[in-house]
């Protein structure tokens, strides 16, 4: 429930942001200026998300202080760091790679 809502807030922005600046062009275009700014909040985002994770990483190895519980912990972390370096890597290449839109 809560990807088809985040799904639909992130189709309903876009959709408004392309009538408001009159086009898919104009939008991309728009999206491309900003994407700094993305980057940012991005940021902000993961920097919150670590600070929950340490957070739960503490209260998790009190609970559970088996060496088989901090593995699987270790893997997850690992993990989500490479996906999030995936994912931010191919934004990147979005950035500096794409087709220029006029």
């Amino acid at each position: 429930m809560w990807m088809a809502l985040a799904i639909g807030i992130a189709v309903g922005a876009n959709l408004v942001g392309i009538r408001m600046l009159g086009g898919i062009e104009a939008w991309s275009h728009w999206l491309r200026a900003h994407a700094g700014y993305f980057f940012a909040w991005r940021l902000v985002l993961y920097g919150a998300t670590a600070w929950g994770w340490r957070w739960m990483h503490r209260r998790l190895r009190q609970r559970e202080a088996s060496t088989e519980a901090f593995s699987r912990l270790r893997r997850t972390e690992i993990a989500s760091v490479l996906v999030i370096a995936v994912l931010e890597i191919s934004a990147l290449n979005g950035w500096t790679l794409g087709p220029s839109v006029h």
